[in-house]
């Protein structure tokens, strides 16, 4: 008579399956338990920044082409505009090229109305993809045409110091390092749990790559504001999505450092 149990052998096989499971849950628990336990500690040792100053300076100030890919931003491009004009460096060092990628909205003509206006106050130039090809493309185009020893890439709703590119461009001065990257901090004033911990997660992440930087190299330089040696460079791949970790090791496995600078 048929009693509709499992056979002995299938209910042992399903119980080692059960136990394998909870073993590779366990280890993997653990190891990530050590994994953070570790880059805690690495932060607390290494995040003093001390190698990571800034302090160095060019005798010469080398040429400087400044990169803003675009798409979209008729919201924040004239706040970001008026805020790279009044960059501390020597404008016959610097050039701003912006890269629009076919957008959508009001973006190309406010930034050809700006350009109209500082023409003369200011080396800077928008070029115009027919289509949305992606960040890789414009980046791409805009260092095939740019001009400058140092490239500064920025996003388009990040706003910076006057003195912040001088500062990055001050750390390249350093022969052994071929990026830098900014220290990106949250703008928004609300005090909403959300926004605090946002702001606690940035402060921690920007200590990570501090440390990491101290010990030899970050992985990643922000998008949002990093600078690069511009021969160090290679062309993007059309299918990157992550072009801050992308350029940062396509300079670190040439033999070259990317660090974070504080300042």
């Amino acid at each position: 008579m048929d009693t509709g149990r499992l056979p002995a052998d299938t209910l042992q096989a399903g119980d080692k399956k059960m136990n394998l499971l909870f073993l590779v849950y366990i280890v993997s628990s653990v190891s990530l338990a050590i994994g953070w336990a570790l880059v805690l500690v690495l932060v607390i040792r290494y995040s003093d920044a001390k190698t990571c100053e800034g302090s160095k300076d060019f005798r010469e100030p080398p040429t400087l082409s400044i990169i803003i890919p675009t798409y979209n931003e008729e919201l924040v491009i004239e706040s970001k505009l008026n805020n790279v004009s009044m960059v501390d460096y020597p404008r016959e060092k610097l050039e701003v090229i912006i890269v629009d990628g076919s957008s959508a909205d009001k973006t190309r003509q406010l930034v050809e109305k700006f350009i109209e206006k500082n023409r003369d106050t200011l080396d800077i130039r928008l070029m115009v993809q027919d289509e949305r090809l992606g960040k890789a493309s414009a980046l791409n185009l805009a260092l095939e045409n740019c001009k400058g020893e140092i490239v500064i890439l920025t996003d388009a709703d990040v706003l910076w110091s006057p003195e912040a590119p001088r500062l990055l461009v001050a750390s390249l001065s350093d022969p052994m390092v071929g990026g830098v990257s900014s220290m990106e901090k949250v703008a928004n004033k609300d005090k909403n749990f959300l926004t605090r911990l946002e702001k606690s997660y940035k402060s921690f992440y920007n200590n990570m790559r501090l440390a990491q930087s101290n010990i030899d190299s970050t992985p990643m330089c922000e998008s949002e504001l990093s600078a690069y040696k511009r021969y160090l460079l290679d062309k993007m791949p059309m299918n990157r999505m992550c072009d801050d970790m992308e350029l940062a090791l396509t300079v670190r496995a040439k033999g070259y450092r990317t660090i974070y600078n504080p300042e």
